[in-house]
């Protein structure tokens, strides 16, 4: 490597592995073909604690409990865009092209059929709002409804599909089989412009639990009691180990989900800055109103602005602010997956290097890799290689596809 040609096609690549190679350490043959690293400290922070299988036995109750457990995450995660669309959307609408807003007299609102739960601002011309669909609002539901699929369609695979297991002794991985003595060669990109690479093998590691050797990037997962290729992460929202062939559904769940969120907060402060005025009449009169019976603060304490904006909106808008914000609590910390994923590195290889994979070079020599070794030079290859072949389709259609990575 001292004629450049590492530096000239991978700057990184050379940087790390002239900062990390060093001289292999006199160590048993034993811990060399471990790999230096127990299931211990191979697992991930979220799999500290040993928690129920997510592999249980086909027709147990386990399986059963959580094949449950998934299909009411799903349904849970569909509350968002269904009751934006159905209901929440039609009420931003119809407010927006009715008449503005007059405050109506508490007592002759009391004595409507529906009482408060009618509001306590209508139209100034009269009219009930009308919450028909028109051929204007047509696009706002379209966009609307592409995102809600989209995010839904990726979320259940993310949970009911397998995230692609090492295989075990006498299984093929990928093309090749495994290799005797688990020194899985080191590819590198082809290219014309430079001279082939030498010839190196990844470190042995061998997984004790699955009596077999460890493949490049992957990981021993006790919720799933097998190793995961390219084992990422454990997602709580999901009840699924994220690892090689789920990792592009879960990275467009997190690009879609929060895409709608935004979409649907973006509506609803459209919706507050039409009704900004008469929302403020409405808490004063009632601050007021609690003010002379001396309950004002346990008014404040049970939720006033909530109920003020729900005389004005309506309960759905209301309903649509506590789903979102519940949504934005939820995935927009998972943004930071797509960072990673886009980088070509995996959450174990970011926040644990202490259980990285390593090289041997020539010269009775071992290079230690670092986040980012195995990225593909952009991040949009590394993210074309996690999406497959099909990656354009998979960013306007709910398909599935295989990641393009051996």
């Amino acid at each position: 490597f001292a004629n450049g040609r590492c530096s000239a096609a991978f700057p990184r690549l050379a940087r790390s592995m002239a900062s990390g190679v060093r001289r292999r350490r006199r160590e048993s043959p034993q811990r060399l073909a471990s790999g230096d690293d127990s299931a211990a400290a191979e697992a991930s922070a979220a799999e500290d604690v040993v928690p129920p299988s997510l592999r249980p036995a086909p027709g147990s109750l386990w399986a059963m409990i959580l094949r449950l457990d998934r299909l009411a995450r799903c349904a849970g995660v569909a509350l968002v865009p269904v009751v934006g669309l159905v209901w929440a959307l039609p009420r931003a609408l119809a407010l927006h092209h009715g008449a503005p807003l007059c405050l109506v007299d508490l007592r002759a609102a009391l004595q409507r059929p529906g009482g408060l739960n009618e509001g306590l601002a209508v139209p100034c011309d009269g009219r009930a709002l009308d919450a028909t669909m028109r051929m204007e609002d047509l696009p706002f539901y379209v966009l609307g409804g592409w995102i809600a699929v989209l995010f839904w369609y990726n979320f259940v695979q993310t949970c009911f599909k397998e995230p692609g297991f090492s295989p075990l002794p006498g299984e093929a991985v990928g093309s090749a089989a495994m290799p005797g003595d688990g020194r899985f060669a080191v590819a590198f990109p082809e290219d014309p412009d430079v001279e082939p690479w030498p010839e190196m093998h990844f470190l042995p590691r061998r997984c004790e639990q699955c009596s077999s050797w460890k493949p490049p990037r992957a990981h021993h997962s006790r919720r799933l009691g097998r190793c995961v290729l390219r084992m990422d992460h454990y997602c709580v929202v999901a009840q699924n180990i994220v690892g090689l062939r789920n990792h592009g559904h879960f990275l467009l769940m997190v690009v879609f989900g929060n895409l709608g969120l935004v979409y649907s907060t973006s509506i609803l402060c459209w919706t507050l800055a039409l009704v900004w005025g008469p929302y403020w009449e409405i808490f004063a009169k009632m601050a007021e109103a609690a003010r002379a019976s001396g309950g004002y603060w346990y008014w404040i304490a049970t939720g006033a602005h909530v109920n003020s904006l729900k005389f004005v909106c309506g309960w759905e808008v209301v309903a649509q602010w506590f789903l979102t914000v519940l949504g934005l609590l939820l995935l927009a910390p998972l943004c930071k997956h797509v960072y990673h994923a886009a980088r070509g590195t995996t959450i174990i290889e970011a926040e644990a290097p202490e259980i990285q994979d390593w090289v041997e070079l020539p010269g009775e020599r071992v290079w230690k890799l670092t986040a980012g070794d195995f990225s593909r030079g952009s991040w949009r290859l590394n993210l074309h290689a996690l999406l497959g072949p099909h990656w354009a389709l998979r960013l306007f259609l709910p398909v599935g596809g295989e990641p393009a990575v051996e």
